[in-house]
């Protein structure tokens, strides 16, 4: 058995790339520009590649009992069960407030956070569209510096949200593959392997906001909605698939 758990706070002030071989879940900035160009330590946030936590469990179990007939150990010895299980913490992501209220002309606003509203909605997700089959973040936890973004007559315009960059963290990420395998001796060292492999075994949906690299716009009408279900490893599809294979080694 072999497992390792990671803890990799990352922090900057300014949106990087995710590093490969970690499920994407919407970890982006906008793109390399600071809300604010006279003060980039105000965008001094997580990365868009802090995963909190990383915890990676393996194990290869194989059967080998003695002390048993010959009939016992042909249907008991030489099975293989190899499970893999994953568990990410979920990615930052940043919310925008889609309008220009610092007349700074750079688009990267953010909005301020309502005192004592939950910005995480707890819904059950669904198959239908909309906040009520699948919101995540809560739209009524942010609030516009100028109502709607409207400059006019606002005297709050020129200035900023009180929300830090990449503040809130997408859906967490669990998945565990696994294979079983009969190896069947033939003689010497001819044998027959029987393999049977499961990605995502459990069809466990593991969910994403938006494409990658892509923020949370308060101005638009899916905002904080799971759009995708984030891909499995190389099963990008996210859905259980199951394989099998025979070898035969001389």
């Amino acid at each position: 058995m072999r497992a390792n758990v990671n803890e990799w706070p990352a922090r900057s002030n300014r949106s990087d790339t995710t590093p490969p071989r970690i499920p994407p879940a919407n970890p982006h900035s906008a793109g390399t520009t600071v809300e604010n160009p006279d003060n980039p330590a105000i965008d001094y946030g997580p990365c868009g590649s802090d995963y909190r936590n990383i915890v990676n469990l393996s194990l290869v179990a194989r059967s080998n009992f003695r002390g048993m007939n010959r009939l016992g150990r042909m249907l008991v010895n030489n099975w293989e069960l190899a499970p893999l299980m994953q568990v990410i913490s979920g990615a930052p992501v940043n919310v925008i407030s889609g309008g220009d209220v610092s007349l700074t002309d750079v688009g990267n606003d953010r909005p301020s956070l309502v005192p004592g509203v939950n910005p995480y909605l707890n819904v059950k997700v669904r198959s239908a569209t909309g906040q009520a089959n699948r919101g995540y973040l809560n739209p009524a936890a942010f609030a516009y510096v100028c109502p709607k973004n409207n400059t006019t007559g606002c005297a709050a315009a020129g200035t900023y949200g009180n929300i830090g960059r990449n503040a809130f963290r997408a859906p967490s990420y669990f998945n565990i593959d696994a294979q079983i395998s009969r190896t069947f001796p033939i003689y010497e060292r001819l044998s027959l392997d029987l393999r049977l492999e499961a990605f995502n075994m459990l069809n466990h949906p593991n969910f994403q906001l938006g494409s990658l690299g892509t923020n949370q716009n308060l101005t638009s009408s899916t905002f904080g909605q799971v759009s995708a279900q984030a891909p499995t490893g190389a099963n990008t599809s996210g859905a259980r698939i199951f394989q099998g294979a025979i070898k035969i080694s001389f």
